[in-house]
This record gives C-alpha cells, structure tokens and sequence, in this order.
C-alpha cells in the first residue's frame, strides 16, 4: 500500500524545478547573447577587412600615424614631429597593432581592434537594460544595437569606435551611482567617465550627466514621499554623494 506524497513535499519538489528551469533559462540566455555577440564581431570584421585603404580623410591617418609615434617612441608623434593630443587614450589602444612586421598585416589589426571595441558595446547595453527589463528584452537591446548603422565605421580608424562602449559604460555605471551611492559606486562613475573623456574630451559633459541625474533622483524622491522642495533638505540629501 502506497502513500500519497504530502503537500509540503509535493510543494518542495516544484519549487526546485522551477528554479532548476530557471538557472536553465538564464544560461540559454547567455549563450544566445555570446553567440549574437560572436557573430556580430565576425561579420563587422569580415566587412572591415575588405575596406582596402584608409577613407576617412584625414582623421584616419592621423590616428595611425599617432599610435605608429607611441608604438615607435612611446610618445605621440606625427611622421616624426611632436603633435597635438586629440585623444589621450584612443592612439594607446591601436599601438599594439604596429608591433607586425609588415604594414598590411598591421592595417588588419588595426580594423579588428576597432571592431572589438565597438562590439564590446554590446555589455554595457546588457548591464543597462538589465536594471528596467528582463533578460530576454535585454538581449534584445543588445541585438538592436549591434545592428545600428553606426557600426559601418568600425571599420575606420576613428575615436568613435572608442568612445561608444566608453559612453554605455560611463552611463551604466553612473546609474549604479546614482541608485545606491556607495563610495566604490561613486568611484567606478568617475573612473568611467575618466576613461570616456580620455578617448574624447567631449566625454567630461558626463560630469554634468552625472550631477544633473543626482539632482533629479532627490528632486523625484522627496516629490514621491511628499516631503516638501527645500533646499536644505536637497543639500541635506546630497551629503550622501560627497565621497
């Protein structure tokens, strides 16, 4: 004679299967976005490789010829002679592609340097929109980003391949930030906005991003307690971002 099982089991049992599912379904998820992700960097390579010569004039060239000065010399250098920095940090990522003997082989790597950098955009989308939706609408942010238009020059030796990922991950980390403002939070804003600024200088107008969004999370939270609008209570708020 059999027993049925009680109800407390029965419950137990279900409640693991369905995170069994669950952990299933996250890690499916993953492995669909590396393989987009995967597929998107080899077809935008694929598609930079055929470009024969440099086209965008003069920007593309300049940013050779500074990151052949730093791979040379360590120093930024134009065919020889000091030169202006318009941008800080971009030169130092092409440099290693001059370490090849030969210049062709050097001009391929200097397209999928560009082309990784501009992929790699595809994470901190992931992160971003992981904070509002679920994972498989954020999978599809990541899809409709990889497929913008703007991707056309990550074949093009220009900051903007760059300053792409740079920018998603000064936004997504300033809106960690933003939301709880721990001192390591704090910390990885600046420093993310520190490395965007170094790709452009455009990048410091984060700064103002940055304050401006602190200033409407206090304004929309004491709006949504029914606190009233004073500045000593906004400036009384704001001690929590001084870190």
């Amino acid at each position: 004679m059999t027993t049925a099982p009680t109800p407390a089991r029965s419950e137990e049992l279900s409640e693991e299967r369905l995170e069994g599912v669950r952990e299933r379904s996250a890690l499916a998820g993953v492995l669909v976005g590396v393989g987009v992700v995967l597929l998107a960097w080899v077809a935008r390579l694929v598609l930079a490789l055929e470009i024969p010569t440099p086209w965008l004039m003069l920007d593309e060239l300049v940013y050779a010829e500074l990151s052949k000065g730093i791979a040379d010399h360590g120093s930024f250098e134009l065919r020889g002679e000091p030169a202006l920095v318009y941008s800080v940090l971009y030169p130092f990522l092409l440099a290693p592609a001059w370490l090849a003997d030969a210049v062709p082989t050097s001009y391929g790597l200097l397209k999928t340097i560009n082309v990784t950098l501009m992929t790699a955009a595809a994470l901190p989308v992931y992160l971003l929109a992981r904070r509002v939706v679920s994972a498989g609408l954020a999978l599809v942010a990541v899809l409709l980003t990889l497929i913008i238009p703007a991707f056309v020059v990550s074949g093009a030796l220009i900051t903007e391949n760059a300053f792409f990922p740079a920018f998603l991950l000064a936004s997504y980390a300033i809106t960690l930030a933003v939301e709880r403002p721990t001192v390591m939070r704090q910390g990885f804003a600046l420093a993310a906005i520190g490395l965007a600024a170094g790709v452009r200088f455009q990048g410091l107008v984060l700064l103002a991003v940055f304050a401006t969004a602190i200033l409407l999370r206090l304004v929309l939270d004491r709006r949504a307690s029914g606190e009233p609008l004073t500045r000593r209570g906004i400036v009384a708020e704001l001690g929590r971002y001084l870190p």
